[in-house]
């Protein structure tokens, strides 16, 4: 990798702007590519949620990591809530 693209790279790891496949995700949170499916349905109903993926094509979806996490983290306190 050149200088220019590690720069890049470590801004956007400092900043929270990484999209990352649901097989990433599988491996982070070690849940199925169900359950992943289920939340990221849940999450496009949401409009502050909307611009959080990237639809490359048919079998190449990304997802933001930070607004998974907080989705996650906003629907576990819901469920503290309740």
């Amino acid at each position: 990798m050149d200088d220019i693209t590690k720069r890049l790279i470590d801004t956007r790891i400092k900043n929270n702007d990484i999209y990352v496949q649901s097989n990433h995700i599988m491996q982070l949170y070690d849940i199925s590519r169900t359950t992943i499916w289920r939340i990221c349905n849940e999450m496009r109903l949401i409009s502050k949620y909307k611009n959080a993926f990237r639809d490359l094509s048919y079998n190449k979806k990304l997802v933001h990591l930070a607004s998974f996490e907080k989705f996650l983290e906003e629907k576990h306190n819901k469920y503290l809530k309740n």
